[in-house]
């Protein structure tokens, strides 16, 4: 059984030229400005784990794809740099790399996937704008509300959480410091994530 997380980041657009609406529930979208840098998103080294982009002319934008995580911070994270969540996008297909219209743009260093992990990403942005970006703090999964990476526990699930949250809803913590899934008893309802 593979995670979200992992189905997101095998994500590929259609294959062939042309465009397609498309809802991306398992994403989010990460834009920057069309006009700044990319010298610092090219060459060696943590750069080259960054994967493709769309280059959208008539906005004058640049967008990434990211797996979708539980953060609360989305909207702009720094100054012109924006992060939506879920989004409904007019994707490029594979082949398409040029024109007017919303188009791929490839570096030699990119790698084969075309999402890109959030963090390795903000850090080249922020090379690249000259702005230290900070990596949006992770929400509680059971409430919502931000946590502090310091002070949360990690569900079975994966997923970050308060502790006296993880408590009250019958989590326990386990030897490995991963905190499991109470056992449902009669009657009992799954535990849905919060709506966003």
């Amino acid at each position: 059984m593979t995670s979200i997380h992992s189905d997101a980041l095998a994500w590929q657009p259609p294959a062939g030229h042309g465009h397609t609406l498309l809802h991306l529930p398992h994403h989010s979208v990460l834009t920057a400005p069309a006009d700044l840098s990319l010298a610092e998103l090219t060459g060696s080294g943590p750069r080259a784990a960054l994967a493709p982009h769309v280059h959208v002319p008539r906005t004058g934008i640049r967008y990434w794809l990211v797996p979708w995580t539980w953060y609360v911070t989305q909207g702009c994270l720094a100054p012109r740099i924006t992060l939506r969540h879920r989004p409904t996008l007019l994707i490029p297909h594979a082949d398409q790399l040029t024109g007017p219209a919303p188009s791929w743009t490839h570096f030699d260093t990119c790698t084969d996937l075309w999402v890109t992990p959030l963090a390795p990403l903000l850090h080249q942005l922020g090379r690249a704008t000259g702005n230290a970006i900070p990596l949006p703090r992770p929400a509680c999964v059971l409430c919502a509300q931000d946590t502090d990476p310091s002070r949360c526990v990690r569900l079975s699930t994966g997923k970050p959480a308060h502790p006296d949250c993880a408590r009250a809803r019958g989590y326990q913590p386990a030897p490995s410091g991963v905190w499991s899934s109470p056992e449902p008893g009669p009657g009992a309802r799954p535990l849905r994530s919060p709506r966003r």
